[in-house]
């Protein structure tokens, strides 16, 4: 019995000292602390753009930036502690945080039955055999065009959503709706020249905002607002709308760069283990969740990425590039001594490379656009017309010519290809144009 009991003294002791020396985390590096200090300092200084853009459906007599500091106000006030088990109730009345994004009396887009997404074919077709439909819908709208327009306008864009608040996300449908407009407002212009100069001008500013975006989920915002633009502009030129086609030049490093998305999204995850409060978590919390070692560990994931998306498509497709780019793995003992911050990093760890595959994409679109503006815009590109011509030059992942793919849902919808090895699928059409 006496050595039974002096064998569970000696147990717990040895429980008691690992628990104490695990409480220890590591310093944050010089490094890290100046990364983080950057991407926390630029989501709180008040910024006009994000602002206005958060009010862009104030109502008329109404300033969006005025508008959009009261919403920003209300989401800063929301509280970002994760789900409480001591209030359910008040948990679940405070569940639909979206609310905040409304607006009352706002804009709404006006969308009589002609209204449609004017980078796809027939909408296109439909709006350009109705003239006066697509001025119809210019005019009713004519206030959120030109809202879009100043935003795009305004130069230093800066996302403030607060880190950790994952309950309540701004909608960016208001962009969507209002570049939509912005294409069919230029299906209502006759000289070729001036819709160039405004379609340069529209590119321009989006490209800029790609370059501003503050998030992933901004990120691709843009991706797509970009990749429609394009699709629109093929269009245009198919349907005999611009004598002299423009040359896009291919997306540079400061476009493609995630440094800023990625920093954004990685300390968001940071953040949210400051918000949770159980009574034991100071104690147990310590002892398997490190929040410095992993800060540490993130910025350097942050770097990597970062490096990544800036290297041209074809080496970010090769698995060389990942394996010499990313982090080491942690150590035995790095995993043991944050070993719930480890678990916790695979799990949150989203496809990154899937975001920054995408954001390449636009480049593949680029290329197959400026090649297709090289040809007539009656050329009857099939198979046979891609084996008599030169496309490998303007694919971007060196992977070979153009190919033609139908599309899954309607095999008589046919689109001009880039393929790439990887297994991700372009459910989008990113690497692809309409012929």
């Amino acid at each position: 019995m006496k050595l039974l009991k002096k064998a569970s003294l000696i147990i717990v002791v040895v429980l008691i000292a690992l628990v104490v020396l695990l409480q220890f985390d590591d310093s944050l590096k010089p490094e890290t602390k100046a990364w983080k200090e950057k991407t926390e300092q630029a989501i709180n200084n008040d910024n006009d753009a994000y602002f206005y853009f958060l009010g862009m459906m104030a109502p008329e007599d109404k300033d969006p930036v005025t508008v959009g500091k009261e919403i920003h106000s209300k989401v800063k006030a929301q509280p970002i502690d994760d789900f409480d088990v001591d209030n359910v109730e008040e948990s679940r009345q405070n569940a639909n945080y979206g609310e905040v994004y409304r607006i009352k009396d706002g804009l709404t887009v006006h969308k009589p039955r002609t209204y449609c997404r004017a980078f796809i074919k027939h909408c296109f077709e439909t709006l350009l055999d109705n003239p006066s439909q697509a001025k119809e819908l210019v005019t009713n709208n004519k206030l959120l065009k030109n809202r879009y327009r100043k935003f795009l306008e305004m130069p230093n864009y800066q996302q403030m959503h607060p880190m950790a608040n994952w309950k309540s996300i701004p909608s960016y449908q208001s962009l969507i709706d209002a570049n939509n407009l912005a294409l069919i407002s230029l299906l209502t212009l006759e000289n070729s020249e001036t819709i160039n100069q405004q379609f340069s001008t529209l590119m321009n500013q989006t490209r800029h905002k790609l370059t501003q975006s503050g998030s992933i989920m901004e990120k691709m915002i843009f991706v797509a607002i970009i990749n429609h633009n394009l699709e629109f502009y093929n269009l245009l030129y198919t349907h005999n709308r611009i004598e002299s086609p423009l040359t896009f030049d291919n997306l540079s490093k400061e476009e493609k760069d995630f440094e800023k998305a990625m920093s954004y999204e990685l300390l968001s995850g940071s953040a949210v283990m400051n918000h949770y409060d159980f009574k034991w978590y100071r104690i147990v919390a310590r002892a398997v969740i490190k929040k410095n070692i992993m800060l540490n560990k993130q910025y350097e994931y942050a770097k990597a990425y970062s490096a990544i998306s800036r290297l041209p498509a074809h080496e970010q497709i090769q698995p060389e590039t990942w394996e010499e780019n990313l982090p080491e793995e942690d150590s035995f003992l790095q995993k043991y001594r944050n070993y719930s911050g480890w678990i916790l990093h695979q799990i949150a760890k989203p496809a990154y490379n899937d975001y920054i595959y995408r954001v390449s994409g636009l480049d593949a679109k680029i290329g197959l656009l400026n090649w297709r503006l090289q040809q007539t815009p009656n050329a009857p590109i099939d198979q046979l017309y891609l084996e008599s011509h030169s496309t490998e030059t303007f694919n971007p992942y060196q992977t070979g010519a153009f190919i033609i793919k139908a599309d899954s849902d309607n095999p008589n919808v046919k689109r001009l290809c880039i393929e790439r090895p990887t297994k991700i699928a372009d459910r989008n059409h990113v690497r692809c144009i309409q012929l």
